[in-house]
């Protein structure tokens, strides 16, 4: 595919939406839960209302072809299909020569992924200005999908990966099972 979550997306979208009898449980941390890594943070802030908001800091640094983003967002199914589905994964010139040396992808081109030169993206246009942003954010919320319930809060994640995003997975299933999940109506 293209990197994004927007075909499967448009096949869920597609296939519809099916009440269910049980509630889905809410987890709703009573206080900030933090989870840190080298150069990187994940935290669930305490929730002041129902629903998820979610934002990422990506910063590769200076001297990065990708810039500083900051991206928020109020996660509803409709925000999620508008704003993250196509956003597409990404890497920088360098990543992507290093994976084909040692044959990873080999038959990709930089047309076919959003691979960042010195001068943006190679041979491909963004989506969105701030689309790494919006990937990442996409995988963030796909990685907490993982828990298993839903989540109430503020998300903030600084230079956060999988690795980290799933660490923090592990930690809130711990908590929600220490608290036997708190519903918030």
């Amino acid at each position: 595919l293209d990197g994004s979550a927007g075909l499967f997306t448009d096949i869920l979208l597609t296939a519809g939406t099916e009440r269910q009898s049980a509630r889905r449980p809410i987890y709703a941390a009573r206080s900030t839960i933090l989870v840190t890594g080298p150069d990187a943070t994940i935290a669930l802030h305490p929730a002041n209302e129902p629903g998820l908001r979610a934002t990422y800091i990506l910063d590769y640094g200076l001297n990065s072809p990708i810039s500083r983003q900051i991206f928020t967002l109020d996660v509803t199914p409709e925000s999620y299909a508008r704003d993250l589905a196509r956003c597409r994964t990404f890497c920088t010139e360098a990543e992507a020569r290093a994976m084909k040396a040692i044959g990873l992808a080999p038959h990709l081109r930089f047309a076919d992924t959003l691979v960042f030169g010195a001068r943006g993206p190679i041979d491909n246009a963004l989506r969105f200005a701030d689309e790494p942003a919006r990937h990442k954010t996409l995988d963030l919320i796909g990685d907490l999908a993982l828990c298993g319930f839903d989540l109430a809060g503020h998300v903030v994640a600084y230079r956060s990966g999988h690795t980290l995003n799933a660490e923090m997975s592990r930690r809130l299933v711990a908590e929600a099972d220490a608290e036997e999940i708190r519903r918030v109506a």
